[in-house]
């Protein structure tokens, strides 16, 4: 379940062109028409207020924004790099009252499969990392995961150099390429682990890469360890962090350090984002601990904001070491881990792509129509051709391919522009199902536009990745 908050910018609308509101069977509402443009939204997940103290969420949500919307000018900000767009956010405070009914607790200790001295260095090691101040009482520490077979797996056995996903042979790492990985990562579908293996709440299973891969679905463990094991591969210096973050509570991000530009960099795999350690309303509000293929460290210093946080982890005032160090268990020679040695990416077949594409298409028109009733709905395909396009160009764009120039975008509508008011915007889903893009689109209120002169155009295009991962962007 999922509270959706939509944002829209409400102004006069133009009766001759047509408003969202405007009813041309009755004059006097072109003196009172107004129209609701949609400007983006944010999606808080009903179970992180179970997780969350007092079941409320407070915070800067990123809002979830189309990378165009026709009529508005997106503000420029200049960057290390350049110009780059500005980045909204939405503060948001959401409580239930009375609270939630909180779900019964259910014990995290995984079952049998580390050795009894290593399970026993465990939980001595998290209780005194939560002793080391008031500060570390609440913070996500934890140095066993519970694989699929209900076994324990000490965390660092979950990283390791993983193979790249076809086309990435020989490719260096740099800021394009990392970014291209970034976008698969977040493609495949985030699946909770209550859902995907109907589980209690507060269960937690681990999954390897590989099975990550074969089921196509997973948390932001699965994600984040995709990602942080290919950067690995690439010979990337990267770790997981495991925190707390708005608005899904409990999450694991990636951290790269860039030793040349002293550069730390967050990765959110799950959403497909990436923050400096700097930025001061990271949505990773919270961090706990980090890991890699060597060691644990727990933050136990008084802050856990990532931008307060000093990220050197051979500083024992304030990372933890769970091998090593005072009072550490004995670093091993070699980690083992559980990844497989080999994964199997599978090619996704054109016909797979075509007919998603298709589908979503006709039920998109299909909605579109019914929701508008008795109301003409005039499309106009010449307008959808111009736009297909430019879809393609958005997954080079968002994937980090082939930067989209506003320009760009601009000329390739400019022949429509000179003889229409445009009205819209691209959105761009995970393919799950039909279902989850058709409420995305009937959330943004653009099929209640109405007037004389009004017309409709839509355009869609699936970008198909290996393991029938698939990327649905869609302009309206």
């Amino acid at each position: 379940q999922v509270l959706h908050v939509t944002l829209f910018d409400e102004r006069p609308e133009d009766p001759e062109v047509g408003g969202y509101n405007y009813d041309s069977n009755d004059p006097d509402s072109a003196r009172r028409s107004t129209a609701r443009h949609y400007l983006g939204s944010v999606d808080v997940p009903i179970a992180a207020l179970y997780r969350a103290d007092g079941s409320k969420l407070e915070g800067m949500l990123p809002l979830d924004q189309p990378p165009v919307m026709l009529g508005y000018e997106i503000p420029q900000t200049r960057g290390g790099g350049g110009s780059v767009q500005t980045k909204p956010a939405l503060a948001v405070y959401v409580q239930f009252n009375p609270s939630l009914l909180k779900p019964e607790p259910v014990s995290p200790d995984p079952g049998p499969g580390e050795e009894e001295p290593l399970l026993r260095h465990a939980k001595n090691w998290e209780k005194e990392a939560r002793a080391a101040g008031k500060h570390c009482k609440h913070r996500n520490f934890r140095a066993m995961a519970t694989d699929a077979m209900g076994r324990s797996v000490h965390l660092s056995r979950y990283c390791s150099p993983t193979a790249l996903p076809p086309g990435f042979e020989g490719a260096t790492a740099d800021d394009a390429t990392l970014r291209q990985l970034l976008r698969f990562a977040h493609l495949v579908p985030h699946v909770t682990d209550m859902d995907a293996f109907d589980l209690p709440a507060g269960v937690d299973i681990w999954t390897t890469t590989a099975e990550f891969l074969d089921m196509c679905a997973g948390d932001s463990e699965e994600h984040a360890l995709l990602l942080c094991n290919c950067f690995k591969a690439m010979g990337k210096s990267a770790f997981v962090v495991l925190g707390d973050g708005v608005p899904e509570g409990r999450t694991a991000y990636v951290l790269t350090k860039d030793l040349l530009k002293k550069e730390t960099t967050l990765w959110n795999a799950s959403a497909g984002k990436s923050y400096t350690t700097e930025l001061l309303h990271c949505p990773l509000t919270s961090v706990g601990l980090v890991f890699d293929d060597t060691n644990i460290w727990a933050n136990v210093q008084p802050y856990d904001e990532p931008h307060l946080i000093d990220w050197h982890f051979d500083d024992a005032r304030n990372w933890r070491p769970f091998f090593g160090g005072r009072g550490g268990f004995e670093e091993p020679d070699e980690m083992e881990n559980v990844q497989a040695a080999e994964l199997r990416y599978r090619t996704t077949s054109d016909e797979y792509r075509a007919n998603i594409e298709r589908d979503v298409e006709e039920r998109v028109k299909q909605a579109f129509e019914d929701a508008r009733g008795h109301r003409t709905t005039d499309w106009n395909r010449a307008v959808g051709a111009k736009l297909k396009p430019l879809l393609r160009r958005f997954e080079e764009h968002e994937s980090g391919v082939r930067p989209l120039t506003a320009a760009e975008h601009d000329a390739a509508l400019l022949q429509v522009s000179k003889s229409s008011r445009l009205v819209g915007f691209p959105i761009n889903l995970t393919y799950t199902d039909v279902q989850p893009i058709l409420d995305k689109v009937m959330h943004t209120n653009l099929w209640q536009a109405d007037g004389p002169k009004i017309q409709f155009a839509i355009a869609t295009y699936v970008h198909a990745y290996p393991n029938d991962v698939c990327s649905v962007c869609s302009y309206h």
